[in-house]
């Protein structure tokens, strides 16, 4: 509530203010904002209408020193207008996000390994049609967050007259970052799924696994050891081709699309 006037009506002269209205002043003034630091205590509430504006217009001017200081409920209800106008002083962490946000990130099919049948003219990597797999890095947006799924985007280069005995599949792998030495290679190397992810063919024939050419997916979903820690791990795609009897090289890799959950901060790895 505002302070409103004692009497709204206001004074005739020689009206005799009452003990009740210079009580209500003095209140009124107690409660009043100064110019030389005020607490704003209680249940307090300071209400900007549509028609008003804070401004700061001077440095640190509008600070904050506890978890949620400032809020606003509104689209656009904090405006920083100038490169710098919102700086982080005394703190070595990052802007939270709440609630917790989702990305999908489309990762380019780059191999960090030369693997013997692959190519990669692109925007696209070509299979071998055979078990030999390829490396790629992932470089994952966000540190705490978690990797949930990995879209596998792809299509058959050659019609079958079968579909071959195994499917394409990925997998990721988390493995030691450059910086850990004096350990022996393979401390931290872990899956981030219990299970195998692989290309289907519901058709069950080689017709329908070639599907005219046309773009297919799978979905890899990452069920364990799949909160992104950048300090420890460096993330990598392992992708394997079509491979056993049946198998035909020149499939098309185009790309992956990879959704992290759980995105707490505006921190990056």
């Amino acid at each position: 509530m505002g302070i409103t006037r004692v009497k709204g009506a206001g004074w005739t002269t020689d009206e005799i203010l009452t003990s009740a209205q210079i009580n209500q002043l003095d209140i009124d003034h107690s409660n009043a904002l100064d110019k030389t630091g005020d607490v704003i205590s209680g249940t307090a509430l300071i209400q900007i209408t549509a028609s008003a504006e804070l401004r700061a217009a001077k440095a640190a001017a509008v600070k904050s020193t506890v978890q949620y200081g400032i809020r606003s409920s509104i689209a656009e209800g904090i405006d920083i207008a100038v490169d710098d106008g919102l700086v982080l002083s005394g703190s070595a962490n990052y802007p939270k996000l709440a609630p917790q946000r989702a990305i999908v990130r489309s990762v380019a099919p780059t191999p960090a390994t030369a693997a013997t049948g692959w190519t990669y003219p692109v925007p696209f990597l070509t299979g071998p049609g055979t078990s030999t797999p390829v490396f790629i890095e992932l470089a994952a947006p966000h540190d705490g967050s978690v990797l949930s799924t990995l879209e596998v985007v792809f299509a058959v280069g050659t019609s079958h007259g079968s579909q071959p005995q195994f499917f394409p599949s990925v997998g990721i792998t988390r493995v030691q970052p450059l910086d850990t030495l004096g350990v022996a290679i393979g401390t931290g190397v872990a899956q981030l799924s219990s299970t195998t992810s692989s290309a289907t063919n519901p058709g069950g024939t080689g017709a329908s696994w070639y599907a005219s050419g046309q773009l297919q997916s799978w979905t890899y979903t990452a069920n364990q050891n799949n909160t992104i820690n950048r300090s420890k791990y460096r993330y990598f795609i392992q992708l394997n081709d079509e491979n056993g009897s049946n198998a035909l090289s020149g499939n098309m890799f185009l790309g992956f699309r990879v959704t992290y959950s759980q995105i707490a901060s505006l921190k990056f790895g």
